[in-house]
């Protein structure tokens, strides 16, 4: 959902570590706000959010997955731009 309803996202992967059943990625998340999120329209705005997701893994699949951002941090970049094209007109 956050990839592909609320932005046109992607990762930009810093480090990424397996061992042992565990996988670690260090990312920023970049995307471009195409959907309603906590309330806000789309703007239209790029955003960049650092996160980690933590796998636990199988020889065959990923068995678990914890993703951690700033969901605080995400709503402050998406307000500042709403506000910026409230202020521009655009």
């Amino acid at each position: 959902m956050l990839h592909r309803q609320v932005f046109d996202g992607r990762m930009e992967v810093r480090h990424l570590v397996a061992t042992d059943g565990v996988g670690l990625l260090e990312a920023e998340f970049v995307g471009t706000h195409i959907g309603e999120v906590a309330g806000i329209a789309p703007t239209g705005a790029t955003v960049r959010i650092p996160y980690t997701v933590v796998d636990d893994l199988s020889p065959d699949a990923i068995t678990a997955l914890r993703a951690y951002l700033s969901f605080s941090v995400l709503i402050g970049q998406l307000r500042a731009a709403a506000e910026s094209s409230v202020s521009t007109g655009t």
